[in-house]
């Protein structure tokens, strides 16, 4: 987690990541719970807890009320907990800035993972992968690369 936040402060500001995984963890920990508004103080507050210990960033205000602050100032609007609208703001596209830090943060992530296949190349590891279509075609040019098209099993 670290390492994610470390190179998304290449480009994106404090707020804007701190704002990213607040509405991430808000839609996968409600996520059919219909009563997100009521729990929302619990959330935050466990939320909160758990990006400073990743973040570790000393003089930040971690508050629901600076996500309500970032939030307007990002989008020009009040920030509303609504679950739906808030899997759109996370979802990998050229969209809002969040849909761009999605982005980066899966081309992050694809990176660390064929980084893991090159190391267990070179300690001559055999190895399996179960992909689903769209991670199948994102790290597949990097493994033909790594290995050689020839010698990729293909089922």
């Amino acid at each position: 987690m670290r390492e994610q936040i470390e190179f998304l402060l290449k480009k994106y500001s404090r707020e804007i990541i701190y704002l990213f995984y607040f509405i991430r963890s808000l839609v996968f920990y409600n996520t059919g719970n219909r009563n997100a508004k009521e729990t929302i103080g619990i959330n935050i507050n466990q939320y909160n807890k758990w990006f400073f210990k990743h973040a570790q960033w000393k003089k930040f205000e971690y508050s629901f009320q600076h996500l309500f602050d970032i939030y307007k100032q990002t989008f020009k609007m009040e920030l509303e907990i609504n679950i739906d609208f808030f899997k759109e703001l996370i979802v990998p596209a050229p969209n809002t800035v969040l849909n761009k830090l999605a982005l980066d943060l899966n081309k992050f992530r694809d990176q660390s993972i064929t980084i893991g296949y090159k190391r267990l190349l070179i300690n001559k590891k055999n190895f399996f992968i179960v992909y689903g279509r769209n991670h199948l075609l994102e790290h597949k040019a990097i493994i033909e690369e790594l290995i050689g098209r020839e010698k990729l099993v293909r089922l």
